[in-house]
């Protein structure tokens, strides 16, 4: 029944089997722009897919969708921002341009979507195996990004935190 569920949805959404990881590299690397509802569909599609694989004993593992789930609610938070911020923005100054994915003024600047993805994706993974560490290390050498060093120790480690006090 599970493997059946999963494979209607994957007809669906096929970012939320394994085939569609490359959707993953393309939101970490920068190369995919999803849309904010599209991003929520597929986060929380793909928690009750893994969910609904764990309980009924298909493989599927919790690694690989840990970082799924932290890439895509990371790059949703930044789509959230950056629009909250151009409409602030844009009632102060009505001539700003529409650019809906970098935010930047003389004042403010905002990280592009690949780095909130990377933090919450290394965010997730360590609260999920509480090993915050290990977590950030292993998406500095997937990404190659050493710019967003204290971003991601301190959300692995509130991560981490907040998983030993919630549980």
């Amino acid at each position: 029944i599970g493997g059946v569920i999963c494979g209607a949805f994957a007809v669906f959404y096929p970012q939320t089997i394994f085939a569609g990881y490359a959707v993953l590299d393309g939101i970490i690397s920068g190369k995919t722009s999803l849309d904010l509802p599209l991003l929520l569909q597929l986060l929380f599609i793909k928690i009750q897919l893994s969910a609904l694989s764990m309980g009924s004993g298909l493989i599927g593992g919790i690694f690989a969708p840990a970082l799924f789930f932290g890439a895509t609610a990371g790059s949703a938070y930044h789509n959230v921002i950056s629009n909250s911020l151009l409409s602030i923005h844009s009632l102060i100054d009505p001539h700003l341009s529409a650019d809906l994915f970098q935010y930047s003024n003389r004042f403010l600047t905002i990280a592009n979507a690949p780095a909130y993805a990377t933090v919450g994706a290394a965010a997730t993974l360590g609260a999920v195996f509480r090993a915050p560490l290990t977590s950030s290390m292993l998406l500095f050498e997937l990404t190659q990004n050493h710019d967003i060093v204290l971003p991601v120790l301190a959300a692995t480690g509130l991560a981490g935190l907040f998983a030993e006090i919630i549980l």
